[in-house]
């Protein structure tokens, strides 16, 4: 499953007809339109481009942002629930997918457990699962650093950013539980008010190809 990102798609216009465009009650539309494009047997491929996008310049901004990312995935997986009927490969690869906020937020609880039992353990055994794990959470920097030492400066933002996504993967799994309404918040945008353009121009711009899986 490959899904569909927040900017630079490109649609043949017949396809989208086919499909009846996008759902406006949607939080993530990208999402859930590349959800429909693999049940008509449609494959997204993502292709080469050099272009310019703006990522949210305040905390509170990005906060909201990932919120409404990560309700969409909820509310996505709730919609497509009918994948369960027909089990297989991409259907699982999708399930998990959209299952991205009760994955974080499982993970998150987790290695809180293993730093807890790590530091003041009840049992020896958890002392011992915690340290493995803790241990095998150092994986991700190092497959980092062996691609360049230079990723070394990159490594605590990929825990800070874990543990803010995180974070809010379990608030919008308890919103989800409370059944409250998904709300559609718009990224400020602040580059125009600088006075940068919002957009760069692409230097290289290559169509985001579907093809009819035969």
């Amino acid at each position: 499953f490959v899904s569909c990102q927040g900017t630079h798609n490109y649609f043949r216009r017949s396809i989208l007809e086919k499909l009846g465009y996008w759902d406006p009650k949607a939080l993530t539309e990208d999402l859930d339109i590349a959800v429909r494009l693999m049940k008509k047997g449609y494959k997204v491929k993502y292709v080469p481009i050099k272009a310019g996008i703006e990522a949210p310049a305040k905390l509170k901004t990005l906060i909201k942002q990932r919120m409404r990312w990560l309700r969409g995935h909820i509310q996505t997986a709730k919609k497509h629930l009918d994948l369960l009927k027909t089990p297989n490969k991409k259907s699982l690869d999708t399930l998990l997918t959209l299952l991205l906020p009760i994955m974080l937020t499982l993970s998150l609880l987790g290695y809180t457990t293993c730093i807890s039992a790590t530091i003041n353990p009840a049992i020896q055994a958890e002392q011992t699962i915690g340290t493995t794990l803790l241990l095998l959470s150092l994986t991700t920097p190092l497959a980092a650093l062996a691609i360049s030492p230079k990723n070394a400066i990159y490594t605590p933002l990929l825990y800070i950013n874990w543990t803010l996504t995180s974070t809010i993967s379990i608030l919008a799994c308890i919103h989800a539980l409370l059944r409250r309404p998904p709300k559609w918040t718009k990224t400020e945008k602040t580059a125009k008010k600088k006075g940068v353009s919002q957009i760069s121009k692409p230097l290289e711009l290559f169509p985001l190809l579907m093809k009819k899986v035969r």
